[in-house]
């Protein structure tokens, strides 16, 4: 029976304590918990407010193509074509899309920018085949012992 009794006294203890704690939405906004003040005079500005809002800056990757994951879709052989897409190593030569865009200086730059590192091998790319709609590498192997 006091066993039961200290526990209930503790997790009643526990639930008061947590009652006084701020929920996370007060922590994180200090002006929600300053009182509003109605502005004075002085405060105000002199200016009118402007009828249009500031532009927005536009984001800079926005519509690029997205270089590390180059387009594979095909739906003939013709589609396919090797090209070196790059990676954190450096070139990596790949079965993509004939008309994929690719730049291998600017996976490697995000590499650099992000400081990822990659695992590094050499992949030899004979040639390409439309495989269930994805370009894919004829019969490509990694060469033992290059790195």
């Amino acid at each position: 029976m006091r066993r039961n009794l200290r526990l209930l006294l503790a997790t009643l203890a526990c639930a008061l304590l947590a009652a006084c704690v701020p929920s996370p939405a007060a922590r994180t906004t200090p002006q929600a918990a300053a009182p509003a003040t109605a502005p004075t005079a002085s405060a105000t500005p002199s200016t009118a407010p402007t009828a249009h809002p500031p532009p927005t800056v536009a984001d800079p990757v926005a519509g690029l193509p997205d270089y590390a994951h180059p387009d594979r879709r095909c739906t003939v052989d013709a589609d396919c074509q090797i090209k070196n897409v790059g990676n954190c190593c450096g070139a990596f030569p790949m079965c993509v899309n004939k008309d994929a865009p690719v730049d291998a200086q600017a996976v490697k730059a995000q590499c650099a920018r992000e400081h990822r590192f990659g695992m590094c091998h050499v992949i030899a790319v004979r040639g390409c085949s439309c495989v269930h709609g994805q370009c894919e590498d004829a019969n490509a192997a990694p060469l033992s012992g290059r790195r």
